[in-house]
Formats: C-alpha cells, structure tokens, sequence
C-alpha cells in the first residue's frame, strides 16, 4: 500500500507539476502578449516551433550521452577501487606510478569511444542555444520595427 501511494505520489506531483507550469506560462505569456501587442504575439508564436525544435535536439542528445556503465569503466572503477582501499600497500610497494598508468590504459578506450559522442553534443547544444538566442534577437529587431 506505501509503495502504491508513493508511486501514484510521484506520478501526479513530479511529473505533472513541471508540464502543467510549462503549459500555464505559455497561455498566460501569449494571452499577455496578444493583449499589449498582437503583432509582436505572432512573430513570438511563429518562433515557437523553431525553439522547440532546437531545445529538443539538445535534450534528446543530452539523454544519449547518459549510458550505461561498460565493462572498461568497471575495470577501471575496480582498479581505482582496490587501490584506494589497499593505499597503505600500494604506497609500501611503491606502485603509485604503475596504479595511475594503468588506470590511464583503462581509461583510454572509454575517452575514444566517447569524443565523438561528445562532439555531437557540442553541436547540438550549440544549435539549441543558437535556435533560441535567434529568435530573441529577431522579436527584438521586430519590437524596434515596431516602434
């Protein structure tokens, strides 16, 4: 029964509540904009799809880059793990070097098969960011004209 409550709790409150806000904000922001200056209310509306598009990208990349944990970033956590938790005998044995490179061998196929993900990344975070501050600086040039 506490874990039914806790589930329905959390369906209802946490993802609702920001999708509710987004939804309100936007009626009550074009219904504002309509009322004080329709033709600035339209270009803003024709632009929504634009940064809706663009901030999608980034999420939708931005969720990808989250992944799973793969064998060679077990193999390095466990080396890393054991190394701290025997210091005292690796420090003795003097193999601080040789725990550090080979935990820099561990790392390095993870760094290749990430850089290009990341890259990605890179380029569709700049694309949202670029969708965005576009269109803000086309309903200023279009506020100016206005004036």
């Amino acid at each position: 029964m506490a874990q039914e409550s806790s589930i329905i709790n959390g369906a209802s409150s946490e993802a609702l509540g920001p999708y509710t806000e987004a939804f309100f904000a936007i009626v009550g922001g074009i219904i504002i904009g309509f009322y004080f200056c329709w033709q600035e209310a339209l270009v803003t509306i024709g632009c929504i799809p634009f940064m809706s598009l663009g901030q999608y990208m980034g999420v939708a990349i931005e969720k990808g880059l989250v992944s799973s944990v793969n064998e060679a970033e077990k193999a390095a956590n466990l080396l890393i793990g054991d190394a701290i938790n025997n210091f005292k005998t690796v420090q003795s044995f003097g193999y601080e070097n040789l725990i550090v490179r080979k935990y820099a061998i561990l790392l390095e196929p993870i760094y290749e098969a990430n850089k290009k993900k990341h890259i990605k990344a890179g380029i569709a975070f700049g694309f949202s960011q670029f969708s965005l501050q576009l269109c803000f600086a086309m309903l200023f040039y279009f506020g100016g004209w206005l004036i």
